[in-house]
């Protein structure tokens, strides 16, 4: 309809002061609003809409359009009882309008008004008989009412006015076999067959549906007919290899499993799946393991670009202790799929377990600007700082990576261990305290930080006294600890109590420190102390023979004298 009175016209308002009749005026500014509302709906302006909308049924309660717009407009706002009111006012007054009736059973199936969707759609049925998508509406609809018997009858008649469909056919195998009816679920399949013999999907249903009838012929009858149609396809080998493991013939199970992993039509998901059920079992029955592993590479070989392939050959590897190998899968899986912080984790694991601490810098890096507020990612980072020396960057990457913890008491307890480390390195020894101290009041227990804390106090002989309290604690928490032994005594070394001190740097080197230079040649320190310096002077030429002793060994040795 022309509206040449419209042009230039500002609002309703206006309108109204046109000289007509009232009528006329009226309707005029009823198609205002109703255009007016429909250019904001297309602009996205939905509140504008939906104002406008409202004001057109103002003035024209009956005004069916408008109904169904708004209506459209509520429902996506989330009013969906005021929404279906409306949809409903639209079909009553317009009833042949089909997509009013549409929009009604829509809204009554969003709100799990399944038994009112059926009725509106056996109405479109009713309007529209030729159309396949209508009876596949209400069959739906009545599934999610649970009327599974009606269901069925609705596409009996769809399949009796246009013949037999897959859609309508394998809906009606699944519905069979809900209803534990499975005769009649094959017979469903066998009458579109007899129509369409090659049909590759419905012959793979009719097999899996005569194997779940316990039946051992004909299964094996039509996956043979099924490969002479598709030798490569990779389900029907899947379905093999699962009759056979039913029958015991694990080695023929076994071949068709492969066959199923070299076909791409297999998807990655399915074999991640497979092998992760050979993951569980591999763990008590490593026999499996070889076969395993061929699946694996089979499965990198045939989904280069698939991520999960990558990560799934790692995960055996990894805990093969293959350590390299399964890294290298993961960085792989990485580099197809950034996005998964799991894999991320996985590969800077294996750094720190690989000590490869310049590509466990590079990859937290990376991995931090993918995921910044991933606080683990900073740890990491400053980790491979502190190993390579680069102690300003370690403490950024620390103190940047605790401002992001958030209920995990263990990791941060790490941070302020790791940060102590960094600070102490620096010569920073207040911070360093600090540091350590925090970690402390988390976990009091924190053995590392107990021994670590303790030792470096001893080297510049500060608080001896709580030095020692710790370090006597580590050793209570991890007993037979050489390097814990070594640190206690050598406390007690500097308290002066030389007796005590040499009984526990004794423990140490039974416990493996007789091969440890620090060890040895404090052993030796103590006996000099003690007066023995014949034996003092025998512990520390071990000392440098063993390695890692300190810069006055030689010293020591030539002048047979004590160097602090």
């Amino acid at each position: 309809m022309a509206l040449p009175g419209l042009v230039g016209c500002k609002g309703p308002k206006q309108l109204s002061e046109v000289k007509e009749d009232g009528g006329s005026v009226r309707q005029m500014e009823i198609t205002w609003l109703y255009v007016e509302a429909s250019k904001q709906k297309i602009l996205g302006n939905f509140e504008d809409a939906i104002s406008l909308y409202k004001k057109c049924l103002d003035l024209d309660k009956a005004n069916h359009a408008a109904m169904y717009e708004l209506a459209g407009l509520l429902d996506y706002a989330g009013e969906h009882t005021a929404a279906i009111v409306l949809t409903e006012n639209a079909v009553k007054t317009q009833s042949e309008n089909i997509w009013y009736h549409r929009q009604l059973a829509g809204m009554y199936g969003n709100v799990k008004r399944f038994s009112d969707a059926a009725a509106v759609f056996q109405t479109i049925v009713k309007m529209e008989p030729d159309k396949m998508d209508n009876y596949i509406d209400l069959a739906t609809a009545l599934l999610h009412d649970r009327q599974l018997t009606q269901a069925i009858r609705v596409f009996d008649q769809a399949e009796a006015k246009m013949g037999k469909d897959f859609r309508l056919t394998m809906d009606k195998h699944r519905i069979y076999m809900e209803l534990e009816h499975p005769d009649q679920a094959i017979s469903e399949l066998e009458s579109f067959l007899r129509q369409n013999p090659d049909d590759v999907a419905v012959l793979h249903a009719l097999a899996e549906t005569y194997k779940s009838k316990g039946n051992k012929v004909k299964p094996l009858e039509i996956y043979d007919r099924i490969l002479k149609l598709q030798p490569d396809h990779g389900r029907v080998h899947l379905s093999l290899s699962d009759y056979y493991e039913r029958q015991n013939e694990d080695e023929r199970s076994r071949e068709e499993l492969k066959k199923a992993f070299e076909s791409k039509r297999v998807d990655a998901h399915t074999k991640a799946e497979i092998l992760q059920h050979y993951y569980q079992a591999t763990e008590t029955h490593k026999e499996l393991l070889p076969f395993s592993y061929e699946l694996a590479q089979t499965f990198v070989r045939i989904h280069p670009d698939d991520p999960r392939a990558f990560s799934t050959y790692a995960h055996f590897q990894y805990r093969d202790r293959q350590l390299e190998a399964a890294r290298d899968n993961y960085k792989r899986a990485t580099e197809i799929d950034n996005s998964h912080f799991i894999i991320w984790n996985q590969v800077l694991l294996l750094d720190s377990e690989l000590s490869d601490y310049n590509d466990m810098a590079i990859t937290s890096a990376k991995a931090i600007e993918l995921f910044p507020n991933q606080p683990l990612l900073y740890l990491f980072n400053g980790m491979a700082q502190l190993q390579k020396n680069q102690y300003d960057d370690a403490i950024g990457s620390l103190e940047n990576g605790i401002l992001l913890v958030v209920d995990n008491q263990v990791l941060l307890a790490r941070f302020y261990a790791t940060l102590g480390d960094a600070y102490h390195e620096k010569g920073e020894h207040t911070n360093s305290d600090n540091a350590y101290d925090n970690a402390l009041k988390i976990d009091p227990d924190n053995v590392y930080v107990l021994n670590n804390y303790s030792y470096y106090l001893s080297l510049r002989k500060k608080q001896l006294d709580k030095a020692a309290t710790m370090s006597e604690r580590a050793n209570q928490l991890q007993p037979n600890s050489a390097s814990f032994q070594d640190t206690y005594g050598w406390i007690l070394y500097w308290k002066a109590q030389y007796e005590t001190a040499a009984t526990w740097l004794r423990k140490a080197m039974n416990n493996g420190g007789d091969k440890n230079g620090v060890i040895l040649e404090h052993y030796g320190d103590v006996l000099f102390r003690m007066g023995n310096k014949n034996e003092a002077l025998h512990y520390w030429n071990k000392a440098k023979t063993a390695g890692n002793a300190s810069e006055f060994i030689d010293r020591k040795i030539a002048d047979q004298q004590l160097y602090e």
